[in-house]
């Protein structure tokens, strides 16, 4: 068996949904660079996360696990150190191993998401490698000064010159895992403070308060609300684009492999939600997927994916051993709310769930919650529509809950077989 040992970057973009680019057939061209580089890509149509937030997605991602297995529900419910990660097993192939992490807020070492990374950049140290000057400790003076950086030289210049530093200076081969926030709430597209300082006093007034709203009663936003907001989240798109084309120009792509994700999508009205959390719909969990590697020619992949299971594809395709993908009937992902949240949330709302998971076929959904009100959905053309078919209702509660019995036995990727590290 062939082993190949070429670098990899992974660009994982936060809260960034698949039918918003037009490399996905998006009527309006948000995403010129990637409708091109998608067309040398493995491009999967129909990819899902394992759960509609950063920190549970990532986890999954970095263990091949679904949030029930590798412990990063929540803030009270964290990363189980026992976990093995993807960047472990690519160090024990002499990988030197990188992370980078504009959302530094879940993925950091309090929260465990660094196991396995020789390297690790947040917000402080994308600034200070930026500038040569690192942030001061005491918070409030560290929050103003993160903030003019952030917003007037700008944070995407900063993380760029990271980037470039690590690339030239890495041992090869390495491993690159950069988290991007640009098309995360509040969508900001140009880090411009005046701009920001404005748009924060005008459009983003009251919007966590309304965003959180929306959650439990939904339509908590004007039709014109949601109108700007989606006309901002589509230019923070075609600003990524044009970024996502700079990173890929710093790498030599004829020892590269490329991976570029998201680890959630986004609701903006869809729903009545705003945001994401509270919803294991596919506008949260159906999410854009293209990898791109020297020996992989390009594909349309319309079989269904977990992104929880690309280490073990990207392990295949180090050892020249994908042929193609196993065969899905379905998938599964799960959810439990930031309980800060979930606590405040739950005085406005006593039935409010803690909990909820969800099976999603082809064309069919069933969604189940802890306070029993589970919700059977319809797909069509990319659509979900709630129907009521108490017999398929019974057969998908009984696929839901043997799988939770069984999660430690499915059927999937083992990243860390001995015969693939």
């Amino acid at each position: 068996m062939k082993i190949n040992n070429w670098n990899l970057l992974w660009i994982t973009l936060d809260a960034t949904r698949k039918d918003r680019l037009s490399c996905y057939g998006y009527e309006k061209k948000t995403t010129p660079y990637l409708d091109d580089f998608s067309k040398v890509c493995l491009k999967f149509n129909n990819a899902f996360t394992t759960s509609p937030w950063t920190y549970p997605s990532v986890a999954s991602m970095f263990t091949g696990k679904y949030p029930s297995e590798h412990g990063a529900w929540n803030e009270e419910l964290t990363f189980d150190k026992e976990n093995k990660t993807f960047s472990e097993s690519l160090k024990k192939r002499g990988y030197n191993t990188y992370l980078v992490s504009q959302n530094d807020g879940w993925i950091n070492q309090y929260f465990g998401l660094t196991k396995g990374f020789d390297n690790y950049y947040g917000r402080d140290e994308i600034i200070g490698n930026g500038i040569g000057v690192f942030p001061p400790q005491k918070q409030s003076i560290n929050n103003i000064f993160n903030f003019f950086f952030k917003h007037h030289l700008g944070f995407d210049f900063l993380t760029m010159k990271t980037i470039d530093k690590i690339i030239q200076s890495a041992k090869e081969p390495w491993f690159l895992y950069l988290h991007l926030v640009n098309n995360h709430l509040p969508y900001e597209p140009y880090p411009l403070s005046i701009i920001s300082i404005i748009r924060y006093l005008s459009t983003y007034k009251n919007l966590k308060s309304k965003k959180e709203m929306s959650w439990i009663n939904g339509n908590t936003f004007s039709k014109s609300e949601l109108e700007t907001l989606s006309k901002l989240y589509d230019k923070t798109l075609s600003v990524t684009d044009k970024k996502i084309k700079r990173y890929l120009n710093m790498v030599d792509l004829d020892k590269t492999i490329v991976i570029i994700t998201a680890d959630h999508g986004e609701n903006i009205g869809d729903h009545g939600l705003v945001g994401h959390q509270f919803s294991l719909h596919d506008t949260l969990l159906n999410i854009p997927l293209l990898i791109y590697a020297p020996n992989i020619r390009s594909k349309q992949i319309d079989s269904l994916f977990e992104i929880k299971d690309i280490g073990g594809l990207i392990i295949d395709i180090l050892n020249d051993d994908f042929e193609s993908l196993p065969k899905k009937e379905y998938i599964y992902a799960e959810y439990k709310p930031v309980k800060d949240i979930y606590k405040r949330l739950k005085n406005l709302e006593k039935d409010l769930p803690s909990e909820s998971s969800c099976i999603r076929t082809k064309n069919r959904k069933l969604v189940t919650f802890d306070n029993k009100k589970n919700e059977l959905y319809k797909i069509e053309n990319g659509k979900e529509k709630k129907i009521t078919n108490p017999e398929l209702k019974s057969d998908l509660e009984k696929l839901i809950r043997l799988k939770q019995s069984k999660l430690d036995k499915c059927d999937r990727y083992n990243l860390f077989k001995t015969n693939k590290l």
